[in-house]
């Protein structure tokens, strides 16, 4: 007991170290932060919510975790980045006990040693992310099952080599199946769907993307990515995203329905620059899924206000052309500026048409407190921001309000 109760005090302190010091970074940090606030705001610990709408990116245990330490510490960037730091600190401690058993204490240690100071231990140990809580419950997921299964790798004559005892009762399946579900939790269960994973329609082509450059418009259904069929667009396997981060090639095939004819296009992948301590970006062709687009907020006595628009509404058509994603809206607007919308929604289940001129924002004085965007109903909102938690100019529109930071 004593190698545990200075082992686990001594990694929590390495890795809580500075936590305090250094503001949330990257994009993950702060919506893990965020959602887990509104958590605790709403008093809703079921359905995460990021700015307001439902996030779908990530099942809520690290939510809890962290609404448990905002409870405790308040809000602040150590609250949020301790949870992290307790799990790395777990993670060590059970290294120290399975390399005890595996070999004798002084394996074990070496192994907690290894890996508390290893660099993606060191980065994912202070980060205010999923990853370490993950990386807990799959090593005593692993560690247990190595138990269930050390008759069968090794033999009689290597057993002795082996510091391991027999038990009576054999919990390890408890343990077993008990970590394989909160690892399930961390990172699948809850996580409901989104519009973009169950599609393969294009929503959105970027300007000046390889997609634009070869011809591929929203609204065209991709059938296949790289030679292979696929059947949604995100996610890992048979989707659209995945093909073209697996492809090798010096361009993609990809091929089409537009019209009722099937059309085929090879698009030459890019990759977005990114700084020295950044992740390597991946292959893509700046597509994106379709979704509806569903109005987040309605600014007061804005012409969205003037014209009866409601939170919920959902735009089908701006001039008669229509939206296979909300940034559809936002590029018409900039390319026909001053130029009255006719704008064709859906609320309840019924159909009309409101004309509108959009207007330009006042700027605020205050940097937190709105921006004007147009959201899709069960898409992620994270798609609208950037690195630093900013709005994307592609995403803003002129008449939707679309709150985030601090009130």
């Amino acid at each position: 007991m004593r190698k545990y109760v200075l082992l686990f005090p001594a990694c929590l302190a390495f890795h809580v170290a500075g936590t305090w010091s250094l503001p949330l970074i990257d994009r993950d940090e702060p919506r893990f932060a965020e959602a887990s606030r509104e958590m605790l705001q709403r008093g809703d610990y079921v359905v995460p919510y990021f700015n307001n709408q439902p996030r779908f990116d990530k099942p809520p245990l690290t939510y809890w975790c962290q609404v448990g330490s905002f409870r405790v510490f308040g809000q602040n960037d150590f609250a949020a980045r301790l949870p992290t730091a307790i799990a790395a600190a777990l993670v060590a401690v059970l290294l120290l006990e399975w390399g005890t058993r595996l070999r004798d204490e002084r394996a074990g240690w070496w192994a907690a040693i290894v890996f508390t100071l290893a660099l993606q231990t060191f980065v994912h140990g202070k980060a205010a992310v999923a990853d370490m809580w993950l990386v807990l419950f799959v090593t005593l997921a692993h560690w247990s099952g190595y138990e269930l299964l050390r008759d069968c790798l090794t033999n009689d004559d290597k057993r002795s080599t082996f510091n391991v005892q027999r038990s009576t009762f054999n919990w390890n399946w408890w343990m077993f199946y008990l970590a394989l579900g909160f690892a399930f939790i961390v990172m699948v269960v809850g996580r409901p769907v989104s519009e973009g994973e169950t599609t393969t329609t294009i929503g959105y082509v970027e300007k000046d993307s390889p997609a634009e450059k070869i011809g591929l418009r929203p609204g065209d259904r991709i059938l296949a990515v790289d030679g292979r069929p696929v059947t949604k667009f995100g996610g890992m396997g048979d989707s659209v995203t995945w093909r073209i981060v697996r492809s090798e090639g010096n361009t993609v095939p990809i091929q089409v329905i537009r019209d009722g004819k099937v059309l085929n296009f090879e698009p030459a992948p890019a990759r977005d620059e990114t700084k020295f301590w950044q992740r390597k970006s991946l292959r893509q062709v700046k597509i994106a899924p379709a979704q509806s687009s569903i109005v987040a907020e309605v600014t007061p006595n804005s012409p969205a206000a003037s014209v009866g628009l409601k939170r919920g509404d959902q735009v089908l058509e701006v001039n008669g052309t229509k939206l296979y994603h909300f940034s559809g809206l936002s590029e018409y607007i900039e390319e026909h500026p001053n130029q009255k919308l006719t704008l064709k929604i859906e609320r309840n289940g019924k159909q009309s048409e409101v004309t509108l001129t959009p207007e330009k924002p006042i700027a605020p004085k205050r940097p937190t407190v709105s921006t004007l965007v147009l959201l899709p109903t069960n898409g992620d909102p994270d798609s609208t921001v950037d690195e630093d938690g900013h709005i994307l100019p592609s995403c803003r529109c002129h008449f939707f309000s679309f709150m985030y930071g601090p009130q």
